[in-house]
């Protein structure tokens, strides 16, 4: 998956979505997701997710979001502590 890719899916599903739901999306578990997107809306996020994690493109996703200024600082700064928890640093 090419980076135009990755940043085409992460739009679809929202970079503020990817991160806050990283764990959810990442063991497709989306029972939080529920109270927030309707059904259609949780299943497309999923599905494009699953590509990123396929792709093995999860971390170049969350740095994306760490560095996307329209994204919310609390979005970014989960972004940052998932990558933090991953891989030990960030």
């Amino acid at each position: 998956m090419n980076d135009e890719k990755l940043e085409w899916l992460l739009n679809r599903i929202g970079k503020a979505a990817f991160a806050r739901y990283y764990y959810e999306l990442k063991n497709d578990e989306p029972a939080m997701m529920a109270g927030i997107y309707n059904d259609a809306g949780i299943r497309i996020r999923q599905s494009y997710a699953r590509q990123i994690f396929n792709a093995h493109r999860e971390y170049d996703a969350l740095r994306i979001i760490m560095g996307a200024a329209r994204v919310q600082f609390d979005a970014r700064k989960i972004a940052a502590e998932i990558l933090r928890k991953e891989l030990g640093s960030a």
